[in-house]
């Protein structure tokens, strides 16, 4: 849902609509309100089960005052927006992390709030003149703090209120940031590099007392299979994710795809990108990444042997590019054949687009945060 006629075709099953059914009280809040009005209408949720809240501390407020009366299974789901352009944390989170003198690098000249960052800082970030990228890095550092002592909060809650044994959590995030990697500074779309694709994702299970690193590959459409089997309750129709566990070691393929720039496919340990060089921006992307992309819009890539994703393997490897582009094609297919591309999507009425809208221009850009989400669902009740 990344524009306002981006709505979800209401007939694909969703993790919230499941859990209402399975009789689960639903509690959603956070601080983007875009995001938050859209989800509150295409599910149809009432306000008392989605709202937003305009700083992270008020969502986490609400949060934990929520959770202090509940009685039986919840599901909660706190939307953090940090961190997040335009790293902007509260105090006392903004001073923590010293940051070198590197050097200067120049303020890009586009207006849109995505589309820079090409060795430049965006405009839309700039604060104070300050054109020294490890100060924007100190900030995004601090955004992740503030939002990592925020998450403690709602833990301290359930563990005073015994309910944090019970308790499945899961903190994820919908995307990374790419730093400065690969000439894009600040930014997190145009490309499938590691540090916009590999995202934090975090169990802790019911009951759960030793921790461990699953190193194994696992992607967040696995998040819905995963919760309806720690509940014990099966699913009625057929997913594309599986199941996590602590005991989790398979080897599989994963996809990640972009309507925007292209699609990728992961097959440890190779990566194989195919971009639309039809986007003038994509193929920006693309002509940073290696010359050889001007005429060849594949990269195929070796995550054990070039970690950096440095070094285009196409033509030196070129069974494996075309064995992997056959496996994404067909995974491309089965894309499509779920897609319900008869079927035309439902459109926010007009008073909602009028609504959305005034809050878009109305929002201060500066009190928006949070990003990782935190799902707490308790198996019984307490």
């Amino acid at each position: 849902m990344n524009a306002i006629r981006n709505v979800l075709d209401v007939r694909i099953p969703s993790l919230i609509s499941f859990l209402k059914k399975e009789n689960y009280t639903i509690y959603i809040r956070g601080n983007h309100t875009y995001f938050l009005e859209h989800l509150r209408e295409n599910l149809s949720l009432s306000l008392e089960e989605c709202a937003s809240q305009v700083t992270a501390a008020e969502s986490t407020h609400a949060v934990k005052q929520w959770i202090a009366t509940r009685s039986n299974n919840f599901f909660v789901w706190i939307y953090y927006y940090e961190p997040h352009r335009p790293y902007a944390p509260p105090a006392p989170h903004n001073n923590l992390f010293s940051y070198a003198d590197t050097g200067n690098i120049p303020v890009g000249e586009s207006d849109s709030y995505y589309f820079d960052g090409w060795d430049a800082i965006p405009p839309s970030i700039v604060q104070n003149n300050i054109r020294n990228p490890q100060y924007y890095i100190s900030q995004y550092d601090g955004a992740i703090h503030c939002a990592d002592t925020l998450i403690g909060e709602i833990i301290a809650t359930l563990k005073e209120k015994n309910l944090f044994d019970d308790c499945l959590i899961l903190l994820l995030a919908d995307h990374g940031e790419s730093l400065g990697e690969h000439h894009l500074f600040f930014n997190h779309t145009w490309t499938f590099f590691n540090e916009i694709i590999k995202i934090p994702l975090l169990i802790k299970w019911p009951h759960q007392t030793k921790f461990r690193v699953i190193h194994s590959p696992a992607s967040l459409i696995d998040i819905f299979p995963t919760i309806a089997r720690a509940i014990r309750t099966k699913i009625p129709f057929k997913l594309n994710g599986k199941p996590l566990q602590l005991n989790n070691n398979d080897s599989r393929q994963l996809l990640c795809y972009n309507i925007a720039i292209g699609t990728c496919i992961i097959a440890p340990p190779w990566k194989l990108v195919r971009y639309n060089l039809h986007d003038r921006y994509t193929h920006k992307a693309c002509l940073y990444f290696s010359p050889e992309v001007q005429q060849n819009n594949n990269q195929l890539l070796n995550l054990v042997q070039d970690p950096e994703e440095l070094v285009n393997l196409t033509s030196q490897h070129p069974a494996q590019a075309h064995h992997l582009m056959n496996q994404l094609e067909s995974f491309e297919t089965q894309l499509k054949a779920h897609a319900f591309p008869s079927h035309k999507r439902p459109v926010p009425s007009a008073d909602m687009q009028k609504t959305l809208k005034s809050r878009i221009r109305t929002i201060d850009t500066a009190a928006l945060r949070p990003r990782i989400h935190t799902l707490c669902i308790p198996r019984c009740s307490c």
